[in-house]
């Protein structure tokens, strides 16, 4: 699809006409951002802003589903990319769609904002400062078997990176379904939860939380015989508990 197409899509967002198709459509193409220069031409079409708009006020879930979706894949991408999203005003919505939307936006919500965090001290603090922390616990208590979870889970790893969040998501009650979630979550969602203790273990007392929580024994057990990816980040985690007790 054209540059000029892409221009049409964000204008149909603009004005209301067939929603979810072009709030689909876009973030099928914004996930081509590895192979393509789409998010360039969603960004310089003013796709940003319209997205970020369709998530904070579209009464249709399924295009505002699509849109957190677009975001997501746009997130994805460089710097530049991420701070393109958060300039536009990005947070909030995404956050208020992790906490109030269906399994399906809540999932892509969460994948969204796991993206805007990923190596973005910046947007770390801004999830946090919207509320971020809460609804992603939540998600990953309560969330969908499949990728809601796993995309939670992922979020926190992510904003866990940034010391100030250690404590707040700990504080959150992040601890517990973590654990749970590397007992007895999907692969994918055991690697993203065995990440975000490890991150959280970095903190001396939350380390100690997480032990008494019983988190030590699931993290042995997916290091011994989870998937090759689940192993790694299992063993990533317990060193972190290792390397504290010397």
């Amino acid at each position: 699809m054209g540059h000029r197409s892409i221009a049409e899509l964000v204008a149909n967002l603009r004005n209301g006409d067939a929603l979810v198709s072009s709030a689909k459509s876009l973030a099928d193409l914004a996930a081509l951002h590895e192979a393509t220069d789409n998010p360039f031409a969603i960004a310089a079409a003013g796709g940003v802003e319209a997205l970020v708009a369709l998530v904070a006020q579209g009464r249709d879930g399924g295009a505002r589903d699509h849109a957190a979706r677009a975001l997501g894949h746009l997130a994805a991408g460089d710097a530049d990319a991420k701070a393109r999203v958060a300039a536009a005003g990005g947070v909030a919505p995404l956050v208020a769609l992790a906490r109030s939307g269906g399994d399906r936006g809540r999932e892509w919500a969460a994948g969204a904002l796991a993206n805007l965090a990923t190596s973005s001290a910046d947007n770390r603090v801004a999830i946090a400062w919207a509320g971020g922390i809460s609804p992603l616990v939540a998600l990953v208590r309560g969330g969908a078997p499949g990728g809601g979870r796993a995309e939670a889970a992922r979020a926190l790893a992510n904003l866990a990176c940034s010391a100030d969040n250690v404590v707040a998501i700990a504080n959150a009650g992040a601890i517990p379904p973590l654990v749970d979630l590397v007992r007895v979550g999907g692969d994918a969602a055991k690697k993203e939860a065995a990440a975000a203790l490890g991150e959280l273990a970095f903190d001396d007392d939350v380390r100690a939380r997480i032990a008494a929580a019983g988190g030590v024994a699931p993290l042995v057990a997916l290091a011994r015989g989870g998937s090759d990816g689940s192993k790694q980040w299992a063993g990533w985690a317990l060193r972190n508990f290792a390397a504290a007790a010397v």
